[in-house]
């Protein structure tokens, strides 16, 4: 009975961590004019650089084993920083999004709606691709 108990609570709170991953930590956000403050621009060649699998065949072929290993996990932490500024930037467009839910304007409610779950299925796949950067990273 108690065992059971233990298991629920830790299901609960697992689910409440969850939750608030894919909510994210970012303060609410009145409107879209205060987003430049609060968003991460990214490099999306840089890091389209870092995730091909042609440059990571160059670079296997060309360098010896052990310093191919070192340079891929800095080639992956690097990518899974630009995996973490997208999840931030994406928890900012989840409160804007949540914020504009609120409007009286039908369309601008539907849109809001829009973004809050574009917002966390980006969110979700953002988690995701940080689980295979550290399982890269960790092997």
């Amino acid at each position: 009975m108690i065992t059971t108990f233990v298991l629920i609570a830790i299901a609960v709170l697992a689910l409440a961590f969850f939750l608030g991953t894919l909510r994210g930590r970012a303060s609410a956000v009145a409107d879209a004019s205060k987003l430049r403050g609060r968003t991460r621009s990214l490099d999306l060649l840089a890091f389209r650089n870092l995730v091909d699998p042609d440059e990571e065949n160059y670079l296997r072929e060309r360098l010896p084993r052990g310093e191919f290993r070192a340079l891929q996990r800095e080639r992956l932490r690097a990518a899974l920083d630009y995996v973490q500024c997208v999840a931030a930037n994406a928890a900012v467009l989840l409160r804007v999004g949540e914020a504009a839910r609120r409007s009286e304007d039908p369309r601008v409610a539907a849109t809001g709606q829009e973004l809050v779950d574009t917002a966390l299925d980006l969110r979700i796949y953002a988690l995701l691709a940080q689980g295979k950067l550290y399982a890269g990273i960790l092997i």
